[in-house]
């Protein structure tokens, strides 16, 4: 599982938002580098460039951050095993 956090100028809001973005890896391989013969085929399917995800958009409640949904529950294990996209955004208090 990748997780990529990165934060976000907004011209629309007039500032900046915290953006953490959770990706499947652990099906995937690249495909690239030495592949043994004698090693069993480890069932994973090859990364292609522009490949695409389904995405789930995730609000968290008041008074967190966006991290909240990584740090208290199962989420990337349930996106690993379904191959979706998380996107988790904050929103501050905005209820």
């Amino acid at each position: 599982m990748g997780l990529l956090r990165m934060q976000y100028r907004s011209e629309l809001l007039s500032l900046s938002t915290n953006i953490t973005v959770c990706y499947p890896t652990g099906a995937l391989t690249t495909g690239l580098g030495y592949k043994d013969p004698l090693l069993p085929e480890s069932g994973k399917r090859p990364y292609r460039p522009g490949m695409k995800f389904q995405v789930v958009y995730l609000l968290h409640g008041g008074g967190e951050d966006d991290t909240v949904p990584y740090r208290y529950t199962r989420l990337e294990r349930y996106a690993e095993d379904n191959q979706v996209m998380l996107v988790t955004p904050s929103v501050n208090d905005s209820f």
